[in-house]
């Protein structure tokens, strides 16, 4: 039986709070629960979590393709590192209950969680671990400023891939500018989660790379939008003037990302389910009568 409750868990249709009725998702929130601490994640989501908590790293990029569990991996290296207090994850409205939901099955520490709404604004004490959709942070950014997070979560994190967007500043202040993105919001670590192939397109990596490495110590040419966008960016001459998409120098972006060259900590973690052999599938039989 625990068995089945943990592949119940992992798939990504079972859900705690269901529509039944109140009093049967009160009792399946419980029984979800009670099995928290028997939940393992698996081998590669580990590797993750061990890179998210890497000593010494500003944050993350993790890419993984879609369905390896990068919200799982997230919320296990919170619930492992007692340091972690204050967690703010920002995402597409429509993710947001997936969020609350995971929160609810995987977290055991006791950390509250709450979720920011545009009709009930922000709550009126704010949780250890606010979730909050992009479109409110520019509006709520006063109050997300009264603290200091020790985790930023960008959940969909090629939504911040227009350095100029007022989406993109007003998390990751001017990621262009010369300076150490003036305007960011502050936070000890930030973790970026995307499925999307980041690598097709380079130029809109730069707002996420100059945010995790904004020195270029790992990345030098993260020190300059213009050296980053020849360096990696594909040129495209028009009669409009000139437009980057695209990439070049694919291979050694990618070496470096990955920390492959010189020793350097790596920016990014991308797996697909391919490479990591996941063959995940849950059936469910219907009783018989």
């Amino acid at each position: 039986m625990q068995l089945l409750f943990t592949l119940l868990r992992r798939s990504s249709w079972f859900y705690a709070e269901s529509s039944i009725g109140s009093s049967r998702s009160s009792r399946a929130r419980s029984t979800v629960s009670s099995l928290s601490a028997s939940l393992a994640p698996y081998p590669f989501q580990e590797e993750a979590i061990g890179c998210l908590l890497e000593p010494g790293r500003r944050g993350l990029l993790l890419a993984d393709e879609m369905g390896l569990g990068k919200t799982v991996s997230v919320i296990s290296a919170i619930d492992r590192e007692p340091a972690i207090g204050r967690v703010l994850v920002i995402a597409p409205k429509s993710v947001l209950p997936a969020w609350r939901c995971e929160l609810s099955r995987w977290l055991t520490r006791p950390l509250s969680v709450g979720l920011a709404s545009a009709a009930a604004g922000m709550p009126d004490e704010l949780p250890d671990v606010l979730l909050l959709n992009y479109e409110m942070v520019h509006k709520h950014r006063a109050q997300l400023d009264a603290l200091e997070w020790d985790v930023l979560v960008c959940d969909e994190a090629h939504f911040l891939k227009n350095p100029d967007a007022q989406r993109t500043q007003a998390l990751l202040g001017r990621t262009t500018s010369k300076a150490d993105c003036p305007g960011a919001l502050r936070a000890s670590r930030v973790w970026f989660l995307t499925g999307s192939p980041v690598l097709n397109n380079p130029i809109e990596l730069f707002p996420l790379l100059r945010t995790l490495d904004p020195r270029g110590q790992t990345l030098p040419a993260l020190s300059s939008f213009a050296a980053f966008r020849d360096r990696y960016c594909g040129r495209q001459d028009t009669p409009w003037g000139v437009t980057y998409k695209g990439s070049r120098n694919s291979a050694e972006l990618r070496a470096k990302l990955r920390g492959e060259l010189a020793g350097a900590p790596p920016l990014m973690l991308r797996r697909t389910k391919v490479r990591v052999r996941v063959r995940v599938r849950v059936r469910v039989s219907s009783p018989k009568r």
